[in-house]
C-alpha cells in the first residue's frame, strides 16, 4: 500500500502488465509467482461446497430453472 498524498502507478505497473501471470501460466505453473484477478464476485461467495455438493446445487437449480420455464410455454391451438 503506498502513502501519501499521491499516488504513483509506475511503481505497481510491472506487477499488474500481466507479464508475470503469462509466465506462470504459460512456463512456470508457480501460482505464488502471479497476480489472481478475482474482481467483485469475491463478495458473492457465502460458503465453499465440495465440489459434489457444489455440482448438486448447479443441477437443482438447473432443474428448477427448466421447471419453472416449462410452466410458462404455451401450447398453441390446434384449432
Amino acid at each position: 500500500e503506498m502513502e501519501g498524498g499521491k499516488k504513483d502507478f509506475k511503481k505497481m505497473a510491472p506487477y499488474a502488465s500481466g507479464a508475470r501471470t503469462k509466465k506462470m501460466w504459460q512456463q512456470t505453473g508457480d501460482y505464488n509467482d502471479g497476480m489472481w484477478s478475482a474482481s467483485q464476485s469475491l463478495g458473492l461467495i457465502d460458503d465453499i461446497p465440495t465440489c459434489k455438493d457444489l455440482l448438486d446445487r448447479i443441477i437443482d437449480e438447473a432443474e428448477e430453472c427448466m421447471q419453472a420455464a416449462s410452466a410458462k410455454i404455451i401450447p398453441k391451438s390446434k384449432l
